[in-house]
């Protein structure tokens, strides 16, 4: 999979501990009861996240997504 561009708005653990939003590269999903993705941030961390926690900002990935739903949408 080619890396995607996205922001981890993430909320910190504890709450508020660590929290911001940073830049990262999401490079594969995994499907656990929830959908997660993994990420490498700027320092080469290796790492997961919650789906919701990520805003894509590839545009070439949002084109792709909104392009999927719209192939669903015609069936």
């Amino acid at each position: 999979m080619k890396p995607i561009a996205a922001i981890w708005h993430h909320p910190g653990n504890p709450p508020g501990v660590g929290a911001g939003n940073y830049p990262v590269a999401i490079v594969s999903f995994v499907q656990t009861p929830a959908l997660v993705a993994v990420y490498v941030d700027s320092t080469g961390r290796v790492s997961t996240a919650p789906i919701g926690e990520l805003e894509i900002v590839d545009a070439a990935a949002r084109e792709a997504v909104a392009a999927a739903n719209s192939a669903l949408g015609g069936r």
